[in-house]
């Protein structure tokens, strides 16, 4: 078993585990969630997943064949790239306010993780920036940072 599978199969595993302990706490419901319901869902996208990493048949060393790199340097750059933006994510939030650092974080892993045209990274971290805020502030009520501009 390659390490692919031996991953999927780690993270079928711990989405189990996930919801199992996450329904503990108690589901709610969709208006009206308790302590366990984001963590189950958490648990059924990471199975979902996982699952489906499982089952690829396409291996990382032809995904990566053409790029000059190796398999290892790549991770590591784009797990630095990552930890980076989230990081800053987490200090931006409250100065720069949900709207504005949510976007920046989705526009840059768009386009600085996974190089596209930058109309469409625009568009994606529009659409993903207004869609967790719907998600959050008008279904769910959640107050988020406003930030210096107060948006």
């Amino acid at each position: 078993m390659g390490v692919d599978k031996v991953t999927g199969l780690f993270f079928f595993l711990l989405s189990i585990y996930v919801c199992i302990e996450s329904y503990r706490f108690g589901l709610g419901t969709f208006t009206s969630p308790k302590a366990g319901f984001f963590p189950f869902i958490s648990g059924l996208l990471l199975g979902f997943f996982s699952f489906l990493g499982f089952f690829d048949k396409m291996s990382m060393k032809d995904s990566f064949k053409d790029a000059g790199k190796t398999i290892l340097q790549w991770k590591f750059q784009k797990v630095t790239y990552t930890l980076i933006a989230l990081f800053s994510y987490i200090f931006l939030l409250e100065i720069l306010g949900f709207l504005i650092c949510t976007f920046l974080l989705i526009f840059f892993g768009y386009e600085a993780i996974e190089p596209k045209k930058i109309k469409i990274g625009i568009l994606v971290g529009i659409l993903s920036t207004l869609t967790s805020y719907i998600i959050f502030r008008i279904l769910l009520k959640v107050e988020l940072p406003k930030g210096l501009l107060g948006i």
